[in-house]
């Protein structure tokens, strides 16, 4: 899902937070939104053929090979339940 804008600048720290409930999925770069998507693919055992609802590991990519990435402060919490 392409972001709706960008507003991190390169070369600076931002603050990512990352909402995953469901298929329900929400991004926002500095507190401003840029993602907000439902998965509504059928469900599949491989998550790039189709929904995949199992427990798994947390990726975090760079799609760019020439771009160099830090990360600090990472923090995961389990969303209560609604």
């Amino acid at each position: 899902m392409p972001s709706r804008k960008g507003v991190a600048k390169d070369g600076e720290w931002f603050t990512l937070t990352v909402v995953a409930r469901g298929r329900h999925f929400a991004t926002w770069v500095n507190g401003v939104p840029v993602v907000d998507w439902t998965d509504n693919r059928p469900a599949n055992d491989n998550a790039r053929q189709g929904y995949r609802a199992a427990a798994g590991g947390i990726s975090i990519q760079g799609h760019d090979p020439t771009t160099d990435l830090s990360f600090r402060d990472i923090r995961i919490a389990e969303l209560s339940a609604k």
